[in-house]
């Protein structure tokens, strides 16, 4: 192509005219991409406050609960030194709720025994009447 004439002067304004372009799109696209950065930034700043009041008020409550766990922590290091543990518990039996109650005393005439009297070599109760007779009363010995 000839450097002089109308159709020189026309590619090179072509030219001229695409170059612009790429360079205004270019700025247009540079400027969304720091548009997208920048809310990318503050959305990160923000989530990144959330997180840090967060972890405050969680270190705040650890600290307020600290006694408790140090209080829980001696009775706990208490039992295992005077070895009182849940084994010990009545867990798993009949019954178990029936350990504060206090059973009702019978003398040793109701106890079911038959009595000899050694001195006068008699019988002062039967094993009839004590109720050896073939009749189980142990359900009695379960009476509160």
């Amino acid at each position: 192509m000839d450097m002089q004439g109308n159709d020189f002067d026309a590619e090179v304004m072509k030219e001229c005219d695409a170059f612009m372009n790429q360079t205004a799109e270019g700025a247009s696209y540079t400027n969304s991409v720091l548009e997208a950065n920048m809310k990318r930034q503050e959305a990160e700043l923000k989530a990144g406050k959330v997180s840090r009041r967060a972890e405050d008020l969680q270190k705040r409550q650890f600290e307020r609960n600290r006694d408790k766990r140090a209080a829980g922590w001696q009775t706990f290091m208490n039992n295992v030194d005077t070895k009182k543990f849940k084994s010990q518990h009545l867990l798993g039996k009949v019954g178990a709720a029936d350990t504060h109650h206090k059973r009702e005393a019978r003398d040793e005439a109701v106890s079911g025994k038959a009595e000899l009297d050694m001195t006068d070599k008699k019988i002062l109760r039967s094993d009839s009447q004590a109720g050896h007779a073939g009749i189980d009363r142990e359900y009695k010995k379960l009476w509160r």
